[in-house]
């Protein structure tokens, strides 16, 4: 965002001021008094932003699902000509487009072809082609390998399975080649499982877990192949750290997921690969065979050159900012009525079609249809349950009072692993006014998981009294009432 800001202020005839709704890194505070454009508001209230978006000539909405951009986008707005540069791939949710969301722009832009192949994208009256949410290779200006030992292979981004592919250390540490490194840079809430995984398989002495680092110049001199196996819900688009490879020569290795996959050409520009044991297989061609190696690296470099650029992705939103001016500002409504509303509502409502069993458990009349949806949300992919990728705990985390966020949050933490952590979302869930008797039976698994048998009994009984004769209910105290006895 501020690198597009800048470039397009150096460009043409605009200004940009930025307003964030949520705290600023304390780096790209630096970043933009340096070089980028005015802050104009952090956090703001409610007021200040209208009054934002009431005196901008264009109202850019930098996209992709979280609670806090989905209460502006349902906010009652003055006039405004509103634009969406898409950064999601678009069809996985959470990161999913809506017809409520793009019916709700003047103009939306996809920020990389992936997602300007979306049915719902390319037929709506409102798309404006796309613009590549493009990397700034100035840190990285000149590159040049630089002799190293062994075979590196390296990792950047962020180190979180709504992320990564969950098999990526079992891939990695199947490649037979004794002198392969395998260089994971990035902070994330996955890091503690690859640790533990990484344990697991033996293998500590071929993976450096790096953490977050700053310069990525002396990690990509480095590197011999760069393996980006991302998960198959990945909400990837663009992925600028891709384009960063590239441009540094060093070939990447991907799967066919999201936006990533039309980013690399496989055989030209890269590899992408399908199954798991493909990565594996491909690490090691690329390892025996260097001429290929540095044949791809040499074609991903010039992709890079020829389609990546910050100057090409700031003169082409300039004309769309332009083609926006000639037309009058306009007041516009959320499709179906915007407005204030509940946590789970709004969550709900961000992934229109997809995913259907959050609707359901907030709606749905019928138990057996409740009860079925909250099985299928127990069982959420970490993109659809994740804490800061727009999923369940991402929600419940800006909407603590709302008592289904605090039952899904529940439910997603027990099929984690954290049963103490459940139990308590399913207190509040109690406390915050959804008392149902099946609200007690999660709460007794939990508890039962957690190692607090007692409290899991008297969980069930109460179950059990409002709710005589449910099967899993009845088995529950029964293999306890046995395992008493014995």
């Amino acid at each position: 965002m501020l690198n597009i800001s800048r470039y397009s202020a150096q460009l043409g005839p605009f200004w940009h001021e930025v307003i964030t709704l949520v705290p600023i890194a304390p780096a790209d505070h630096k970043w933009a008094r340096a070089y980028g454009p005015t802050i104009l508001a952090e956090q703001p209230d409610d007021k200040q932003l209208l009054e934002a978006v009431a005196d901008a000539d264009i109202v850019m909405v930098h996209f992709w699902n979280t609670p806090e951009l989905y209460r502006f986008l349902r906010m009652e707005k003055p006039a405004a000509r509103m634009l969406a540069w898409l950064h999601v791939a678009g069809d996985t949710a959470p990161q999913i487009l809506t017809e409520e969301l793009l019916g709700s722009m003047d103009h939306a832009v996809a920020g990389c072809p992936y997602t300007a192949e979306v049915p719902l994208f390319a037929q709506t009256a409102a798309a404006r082609g796309m613009v590549w949410t493009s990397a700034d290779f100035e840190r990285l200006a000149g590159i040049q390998p630089r002799p190293h030992a062994g075979f590196n292979v390296g990792y950047l981004g962020t180190v979180d399975f709504c992320k990564i592919h969950p098999a990526f250390i079992d891939m990695s540490a199947a490649v037979r080649i004794p002198e392969a490194r395998f260089i994971v840079c990035g902070s994330g809430n996955g890091l503690p499982a690859l640790r533990r995984q990484v344990d697991r398989a033996g293998a500590s002495d071929r993976f450096h877990l790096r953490g977050y680092v700053e310069n990525i110049r002396p990690f990509f001199e480095t590197l011999d192949v760069f393996g980006y196996p991302l998960c198959a819900e990945t909400y990837a688009g663009a992925e600028q750290v891709l384009q960063e490879a590239m441009y540094a020569g060093v070939p990447p290795v991907i799967f066919a997921h999201g936006g990533a996959q039309r980013t690399v050409i496989h055989g030209e520009t890269g590899l992408v690969v399908r199954q798991e044991a493909e990565y594996t297989a491909a690490i090691e061609t690329l390892y025996h065979h260097p001429e290929e190696r540095r044949r791809l690296g040499a074609n991903a470099r010039s992709f890079a050159w020829r389609n990546f650029s910050l100057e090409k992705s700031a003169a082409a939103m300039n004309e769309v900012y332009g083609q926006m001016l000639e037309k009058p500002k306009q007041r516009r409504t959320w499709p179906g009525g915007g407005g204030a509303e509940g946590g789970a509502l709004l969550f709900v409502q961000s992934l229109g079609s997809a995913a259907p069993q959050f609707r359901n458990s907030l709606q749905d009349p019928d138990l057996d249809s409740v009860m079925q949806a909250e099985a299928l949300i127990r069982c959420s992919p970490p993109t659809l349950a994740g804490a800061g990728s727009g999923g369940v705990l991402h929600y419940r985390r800006v909407f603590p009072y709302d008592p289904h966020l605090r039952l899904w949050a529940g439910l997603v933490l027990l099929e984690q692993g954290r049963p103490a952590l459940a139990a308590a979302e399913f207190a509040s869930t109690r406390k915050l006014g959804l008392a149902h008797w099946r609200v007690d039976w999660y709460q007794a698994q939990a508890a039962a998981q957690a190692g607090s048998p007692e409290l899991a009994r008297s969980l069930a009984r109460q179950a059990m009294e409002a709710a005589p004769g449910v099967e899993p209910v009845v088995r529950f105290l029964s293999a306890r009432s046995a395992h008493v006895v014995d």
